[in-house]
């Protein structure tokens, strides 16, 4: 028989810091047998990646210019998995907030200025503020006022 080749490649990611990383592993999507970064980190690091990596043969901005549709249709989902109750509110509105922390980070920032998107084209807000949860109304009506 062949021997089993085993491939790490979320030992580190680059944008997210190594304290980060368990929690990322935990967040890991899982496709047959291989672990993909959740859009969330995935996010953060590229927009780090466009700002701290040399770009000749990168395609970081690109990708962050992606992740700007892939992050809103990701909280659709979730909002669906929360209506349908297969995640709880709570679990919803913590994926919210995490997204909401990363925003903060210089970098995120920047990068988000340097492609010209608006922070809060992230989020399907107006979906979140009337989509009959109540917990996830009151933190979207809270939180996605006009600006984040």
């Amino acid at each position: 028989t062949s021997p089993v080749v085993s491939v790490d490649l979320m030992t580190s990611v680059y944008g997210v810091p190594q304290d980060t990383l368990p929690r990322l592993m935990e967040r890991a999507l899982v496709i047959g047998e291989i672990r993909v970064i959740d859009p969330i980190f995935l996010f953060q690091s590229k927009c780090c990646c466009l700002l701290g990596l040399d770009q000749i043969g990168r395609q970081d901005e690109k990708h962050v210019r992606m992740l700007t549709f892939v992050l809103p249709a990701h909280f659709e989902s979730l909002l669906g998995e929360a209506t349908e109750g297969r995640i709880t509110q709570r679990a919803l509105v913590s994926e919210l907030k995490l997204l909401k922390a990363i925003l903060k980070l210089q970098k995120v920032r920047q990068a988000l200025q340097t492609i010209g998107a608006d922070p809060t084209m992230l989020f399907p807000a107006k979906q979140l503020r009337s989509c009959g949860l109540a917990t996830v109304e009151a933190f979207a009506s809270s939180a996605f006022k006009e600006t984040l």
